[in-house]
C-alpha cells in the first residue's frame, strides 16, 4: 500500500502529501540523479520486484534468524511475516563479531568501488560525508 505508507511518512515529517509523489521516477530530479551514479540508476523505474527476496540468496537462514530476532517488534508492527520461528539470544560477542565483519566489508566495498568506478566512488563518498555531518549535527542538537 504505497500511498498509505507515503501518507504516513508525510504526516510524520509534517509535509503535504502530493499524488505526484507516487511516481517519483518522472520527476526531473530523479532523471538527473539516475545518470550520476549506479547508486541512483533505478530512480527512474518502478521498484524491482525481483529484489524483494534478494536477501534470501545473500544470507544464511541463521543470519536471517538473527535479523528477525533484532527486528521482531518492527516486523510485527509493519506486518512482515517471519521466516524463522524462534528468536536468537543476541550476545555481546555476536554484536562485536558483526561490527568487525561490517567494518571489513565496508572497507573492501569502498576500495573496490574506488578502483572500479572512481566517479561513482566520489559521488558516494560525498553523500556519505554529508550524511555523517548531518548525523553529527543531530547528535549535537539532541545533547
Amino acid at each position: 500500500s504505497q500511498e498509505a505508507i507515503l501518507r504516513k511518512i508525510c504526516t510524520f515529517f509534517d509535509i503535504p502529501f502530493l499524488t505526484t509523489m507516487l511516481d517519483v521516477s518522472r520527476s526531473n530530479e530523479a532523471q538527473d540523479l539516475s545518470i550520476l551514479s549506479a547508486l541512483w540508476e533505478s530512480n527512474t523505474s518502478a521498484p524491482i520486484l525481483a529484489n524483494m527476496d534478494k536477501f534470501k540468496k545473500m544470507l544464511s537462514l541463521e543470519q536471517i534468524q538473527v535479523i528477525e530476532s533484532v527486528a521482531a517488534d518492527h516486523m510485527e508492527y509493519y506486518g512482515y511475516e517471519r521466516m524463522t520461528a524462534e528468536s536468537v539470544a543476541i550476545t555481546e560477542t555476536m554484536i562485536e563479531a558483526a561490527r568487525k565483519e561490517s567494518v571489513a566489508n565496508k572497507t573492501l566495498a569502498w576500495q573496490t568501488l574506488r578502483e572500479n568506478n572512481p566517479r561513482d566512488y566520489q559521488l558516494r563518498k560525498f553523500r556519505n560525508d554529508y550524511l555523517g555531518m548531518l548525523r553529527q549535527r543531530f547528535a549535537e542538537n539532541a545533547a
